[in-house]
């Protein structure tokens, strides 16, 4: 699948396995940071590896609203 105009984010779940207590952490890659996010014009993704696409554009009437209406 290939994506356009598109904003990944990547979540990612620690668990302590002596306690269980899930530790949510929000990062790109193999960066350090807590929060990140990369805007790209086009983006390939592999099938298995798409959770969740959204659209961030209302649409209307089966068209993506443009942001001047």
């Amino acid at each position: 699948m290939v994506l356009g105009d598109v904003e990944e984010t990547v979540t990612v779940v620690d668990v302590d396995e002596d306690t269980g207590v899930e530790t949510v952490r929000v990062r790109f890659g193999r960066s350090a940071a807590f929060t990140a996010k990369r805007s790209s014009e086009m983006l390939f993704v592999r099938g298995d590896s798409v959770i969740l696409v959204g659209c961030l554009s209302p649409i209307k009437n089966g068209v993506i609203a443009d942001d001047a209406d």
